[in-house]
C-alpha cells in the first residue's frame, strides 16, 4: 500500500496560522503600544533634561572643537532667556497678588 503523505498546507491555512501566532504575541497593537511608550519615555526624559538645563545657571558648555552652528547657539540662548523671563513674570504675579491681598486687608 502506498504511503500517504501529509497534505501540504494551503496558502490560506498558512496565512491563518501566521495570523493566529501574530495575535497570540500581541500583534501590531503590542508593537504600537511599545513604540508609544518608548516615545513617551523619550519625551519625558527630554523634558526633564530641558527643565534642568533651564533652571540652572547659563552654561552652554560649547568648546571650540564641538560647537553647534551659530544659529543653534542663538536659539538656545533665546530659549534660556525666554524661560528665565517667564519665571520672573510668574514670581512678580505672585508678589503683586500678595501685595493686593495685603492692601485689601489694611
Amino acid at each position: 500500500m502506498a504511503e500517504k503523505r501529509p497534505k501540504r498546507p494551503t496558502d490560506e491555512e498558512m496565512k491563518a496560522k501566521a495570523l493566529d501566532r501574530w495575535n497570540n504575541e500581541g500583534g501590531a497593537i503590542a508593537q504600537v503600544r511599545e513604540a508609544k511608550m518608548a516615545n513617551e519615555e523619550r519625551d519625558r526624559v527630554n523634558a526633564e533634561r530641558r527643565k534642568l538645563m533651564m533652571e540652572s545657571d547659563w552654561n552652554p558648555g560649547y568648546t571650540p572643537e564641538r560647537s553647534p552652528p551659530v544659529d543653534r547657539q542663538v536659539a538656545n540662548s533665546l530659549d534660556y532667556a525666554a524661560y528665565q523671563l517667564g519665571q520672573i513674570n510668574r514670581k512678580l504675579d505672585k508678589l503683586i497678588e500678595a501685595i493686593q491681598g495685603f492692601a485689601a486687608k489694611a
